[in-house]
């Protein structure tokens, strides 16, 4: 149950991490 734990932790961040970038991308791309 930990391991689930500590790999649902990790999986959200890596997606807020990517969602993270992809959004400053996009407002890159707006701004040129």
């Amino acid at each position: 149950n930990v391991r689930m734990a500590n790999l649902a932790i990790v999986c959200c961040n890596t997606v807020n991490a990517v969602s993270q970038v992809h959004s400053k991308l996009l407002k890159g791309g707006a701004l040129k």
